[in-house]
């Protein structure tokens, strides 16, 4: 069950109300860079790969276990969040600015729709929760992963269902799983993806002192 870790990044700027640039640009808070360093603190295992997304925060937190465990390689992977608004949506707004927006591409749910060349359909989210899924079967020893929300939600979908759907019906449970399943910053789960029963942990909290937890 310790074969992979699914780690969402520490608390960011983003998370608590500051207006964005971009959505990869956002940084942990003070109170995130404390999450991170409990949870380098809580690896029992040595990994033998640290992967992080390529948004600044997912790196950040990476930061104390690269530190902690200098002989593991460390990579980046397309683990990044599953941005399906225009880029321009996150210029100058906070999370509340993008509510009524974020709330109509649900409610619309066309797993075709992409908002800009650098927003992702729903299809195509999927497709890169797939290839992820593959090339971490294929990995070798125990791998730590700094992801995203929604990552780690599509993961344990997946585990739960087996191959994931990916058309409007498919959407609209996911839909219904995003609302249902709070991602805390800094929570680990682990899961073991070897055939032919998938294995997932409970959202692992336990590391984080109370105030940390969210």
């Amino acid at each position: 069950m310790n074969k992979i870790w699914l780690i969402r990044h520490g608390e960011c700027h983003s998370n608590t109300g500051v207006k964005n640039t971009s959505p990869a640009t956002s940084t942990l808070t003070e109170k995130g860079v404390r999450q991170s360093e409990c949870v380098a603190s809580s690896i029992d295992i040595q990994p033998d790969r640290i992967i992080h997304s390529p948004f600044i925060r997912s790196l950040q937190s990476a930061q104390p276990t690269i530190n902690r465990f200098p002989a593991a390689t460390v990579e980046q992977w397309p683990v990044q969040e599953f941005i399906y608004l225009p880029y321009e949506k996150y210029r100058g707004t906070t999370r509340a600015d993008r509510k009524a927006a974020v709330d109509a591409y649900w409610q619309q749910c066309d797993p075709q729709q992409k908002n800009s060349a650098e927003a992702e359909s729903f299809v195509e989210f999927i497709d890169r929760m797939e290839t992820i899924s593959e090339k971490l079967k294929r990995c070798k020893g125990s791998v730590i992963i700094f992801t995203h929300g929604h990552v780690i939600r599509a993961m344990m979908w997946k585990i739960m269902i087996g191959r994931l759907a990916k058309d409007k019906n498919a959407m609209l449970r996911y839909r219904s799983l995003r609302h249902a399943l709070y991602i805390p910053n800094a929570v680990i789960l682990k899961i073991n993806l070897d055939e032919p029963v998938f294995q997932m942990s409970q959202l692992i909290t336990s590391h984080l002192k109370p105030e940390l937890r969210t």
